[in-house]
């Protein structure tokens, strides 16, 4: 399933979370394949808090797609997953590369 958390945007996804409490109650619900973020979503919580979330738990994704318009926000967000295990396939696309 793929999940875009922005509060708008016009990429088609499977789900549609427009709040961090509703991405977060998807990601715990649903076996999520790839997940969209931006750092800009309704509420006090921003993109990198449900990264943080869902790694905490076990329910962070294995690709990441960082859509968020800024590339300081997008390389933020990027170090965050590298530190992680993701790997960069480019500027914003990210995955988990399992050992």
């Amino acid at each position: 399933m793929r999940v875009l958390m922005a509060s708008d945007s016009r990429l088609d996804a499977d789900v549609i979370c427009t709040s961090v409490r509703e991405a977060k109650r998807v990601l715990n619900e649903q076996s999520v394949s790839t997940l969209y973020v931006s750092q800009t979503i309704d509420g006090r919580e921003q993109g990198i808090d449900v990264l943080r979330w869902a790694e905490s738990r076990g329910v962070l994704p294995r690709q990441i797609m960082l859509i968020d318009p800024s590339p300081a926000t997008c390389a933020e967000l990027g170090h965050f997953l590298k530190a992680k295990g993701f790997r960069a396939l480019d500027s914003r696309k990210f995955m988990r590369i399992k050992h």
